[in-house]
């Protein structure tokens, strides 16, 4: 989600305790000469909570980021919310079988180290599943709500933070897929897709907004997509629906990354501030969800 104003909370996160992922292990399945090291169908035995821990004791998805946070810096005006902790907030219903991230404006505001929210918003971060050079992910997804002012869905990954550094890494930062309604040139039938590279000091944001009709993909972002992106040595490639959407050089190949997916309320500067005749709850409906290795 491209925003320089993203540093200063990955600065604020520095002094949080070091996090290291486990490399995934093969499973005995395999898909289109790959092997599917990890899926999920976001239902069927899926642990979403602020402490990571499933309740089979093994590691979850988190309902904030790897380091703990629940807010980033960049005009956000939802808090990430778990519902054990924030009561009222539904932010991963399961709706007709099918996990939902919700963002809702609150009746009664939440209090967070101070700050009053009127929104929470639905994010889920998997810092358990370590996704390595060779490897590809893959999330099928839909986005009911485009053209609805404060909607800002992501599938984005970030970098694992290595035992040698005091503070979390950024940039690099993959923008697989994002939505927002700014101007009058977006649309409900195309998204962004971003790569974040070069030094805190120096950042460089290579954005492009992806026509699914260029594509040759009838229809728009509402109906079931899958979203994608493979990390070689050499390169960072998206797709959608196997449709190749960006090739760019790795500005990080030794680097390992965590999933995120969110459902963020956007804000000033950027996708702008839901206003009072803001449509809410809004959802992004999750399918399924792989990591894939060559075999």
């Amino acid at each position: 989600m491209p925003h320089l104003t993203r540093l200063q909370f990955l600065q604020a996160a520095a002094s949080l305790p070091l996090f290291l992922a486990k490399s995934l292990p093969a499973v005995a399945s395999e898909e289109a000469g790959r092997t599917i090291l990890y899926s999920t169908d976001f239902v069927t035995d899926f642990d979403v909570n602020d402490r990571g821990v499933g309740r089979d004791g093994r590691p979850c998805w988190r309902s904030d980021f790897a380091y703990g946070g629940r807010i980033v810096n960049n005009g956000e005006r939802g808090l990430y919310a778990d519902p054990h902790v924030f009561p009222g907030t539904e932010p991963f219903p399961v709706v007709d079988g099918q996990r939902r991230l919700r963002s809702q404006r609150l009746a009664k505001p939440i209090q967070w180290k101070g700050t009053s929210y009127a929104y929470s918003a639905a994010l889920m971060s998997a810092p358990h599943i370590a996704v390595s050079v060779g490897q590809r992910v893959e999330c099928d997804l839909s986005l009911p709500h485009v053209m609805r002012k404060g909607y800002w869905p992501g599938f984005w990954l970030m970098p694992i933070k290595d035992a040698k550094e005091r503070d979390w890494p950024w940039p690099p930062e993959i923008d697989v897929m994002e939505w927002w309604l700014f101007n009058e040139g977006d649309r409900a039938d195309a998204f962004w897709n971003s790569l974040h590279s070069g030094t805190p000091a120096a950042h460089v944001n290579d954005a492009r907004q992806i026509d699914l009709a260029s594509l040759g993909i009838a229809g728009d972002l509402t109906q079931v997509l899958t979203y994608a992106v493979e990390i070689t040595e050499s390169e960072i490639t998206c797709f959608v629906n196997d449709r190749e959407v960006s090739r760019r050089a790795n500005p990080a190949p030794s680097r390992q990354w965590y999933i995120i997916l969110n459902l963020a309320v956007a804000g000033d500067p950027w996708p702008g501030a839901p206003d009072d005749a803001a449509q809410f709850p809004q959802e992004v409906v999750l399918k399924g969800l792989r990591v894939l290795a060559r075999r």
